[in-house]
């Protein structure tokens, strides 16, 4: 009996050691919730890189629309603002002598 009643008290021990051990993080687990942690980190980040993407090309499609629209409409007040510095430029001079 004494043989079975330590038998018994040796593997209730070594099952509360298991139990211990079990409720610390083994190495292995740390790595996978470690890397499990850097993928979610890494996933938002590409998110927010590919929203900022999304709102250049945005930008890019619409910048370059609204520029060749404004050199369009530049277009035909050159000669307009020519001849207003020419004239600005007359009576500047005709005002010095």
């Amino acid at each position: 009996m004494a043989k079975s009643s330590f038998a018994f008290a040796a593997l209730t021990a070594t099952t509360a050691h298991g139990a211990g051990v079990n409720n610390h993080l083994n190495p292995i687990r740390k790595v996978v919730s470690l890397l499990q942690n850097l993928k979610t980190k890494v996933e938002g980040e590409g998110e927010k890189e590919r929203e900022i993407h999304e709102k250049y090309m945005c930008y890019c499609k619409n910048g370059a629309e609204s520029l060749e629209k404004s050199v369009a409409d530049a277009g035909p007040k050159i000669p307009q603002l020519e001849a207003a510095i020419k004239a600005a430029e007359a009576k500047k001079a005709r005002i010095g002598q």
